[in-house]
């Protein structure tokens, strides 16, 4: 069965979803043979205008956020997001909707890594794809769950590593026999991963896995701590065959019924635009790539080396 592609910010995510137990690979910007990407540019933006005072502060601080991640990166792409018109242009439309006004024939980055812009109205779309998906998935019986896994990391360790093991710690994990074996008896139909990245001086880049899985059929709540160490067991030993330390067992691997899925979406911008990822703050000196912008616009130097990296990954 196949359902829908999607994408979110890598800061947190890149998803895109496959049918038939299979999961995609968060490729940024590409979309495997036979898959159909969802596309990232976009025809017209949204001034920061809005009638509500909190709306309007949160669109001015993408505004602002945009602005620090062009003068950190200065690439070409986030250079001419929002500010140059489409090649055989001449003019930039002006449209009016109700209260709000639309720019027309200006050029968008579409990048859901490093321009708070364009990821709002992207995560926002894509976010109601995701749940049109779960309503598809329950309107057959179906249930989801979110599973979480993350390894062992430290001070020192580069961003791209630690990107790359878990990466591959995954591939290897998918393709052995025991979760084969696993996604064949819960009858999963489709999962979509969501990666978060965050950092502290403390302990170096966080990388972990959101997996949102669609299950033919409901499982429940008491078979979740069985699936959970059967998890655990296949990611450990992913995780050390890839040059990773062992998970420990207590953070290594969670599994969680479908209200914690349905959380995890609303996360996403379903509800509040305050509740998106991508505005997403880190917690106690644990900074997400967004935080990175923010600290970088209140004056501390470190952040845009940290930000430069996590782009560069």
């Amino acid at each position: 069965m196949g359902l829908y592609d999607i994408s979110t910010e890598k800061s947190s995510t890149v998803l895109l979803v496959r049918g038939a137990g299979s999961e995609v690979e968060p490729e940024r910007g590409t979309a495997e043979p036979g898959e159909a990407s969802l596309g990232t540019t976009r025809k017209s933006l949204n001034p920061p205008l809005c009638s509500d005072v909190e709306l309007q502060l949160r669109r001015a601080e993408r505004w602002a956020l945009q602005a620090a991640s062009r003068e950190i990166l200065g690439t070409k792409a986030i250079r001419g997001c929002c500010r140059s018109v489409i090649p055989l242009r001449e003019n930039v439309d002006v449209w009016k909707s109700q209260d709000h006004f639309h720019y027309g024939g200006l050029m968008t980055c579409g990048s859901v890594w490093v321009c708070p812009v364009c990821q709002s109205k992207i995560s926002t779309r894509r976010s109601a794809e995701l749940v049109r998906a779960f309503a598809v998935n329950q309107s057959q019986g179906g249930s989801e769950q979110l599973w979480t896994f993350t390894a062992p990391h430290h001070l020192g360790q580069s961003l791209e590593f630690c990107l790359d093991a878990m990466t591959r710690a995954r591939g290897k994990m998918l393709n052995r026999k025991p979760w084969k074996r696993l996604a064949a008896a819960l009858k999963v139909k489709g999962t979509i991963r969501a990666l978060e990245v965050t950092h502290s001086f403390q302990n170096g880049w966080h990388v972990h896995f959101h997996v949102l899985v669609m299950i033919d059929g409901v499982c429940t709540k008491e078979s979740l701590p069985a699936i959970e160490s059967g998890l655990y067991s296949m990611w450990s030993s992913a995780c050390t065959s890839c040059g990773l330390d062992a998970p420990t067992r207590a953070h290594g691997v969670s599994v969680e019924d479908g209200t914690q899925a349905a959380k995890y979406v609303g996360k996403w911008g379903l509800e509040h635009e305050m509740t998106k990822s991508h505005i997403k703050r880190g917690k106690e000196g644990h900074y997400t790539p967004t935080d990175f912008l923010r600290l970088h616009l209140e004056g501390d130097p470190r952040y845009a080396a940290l930000f430069r990296e996590f782009a560069e990954a």
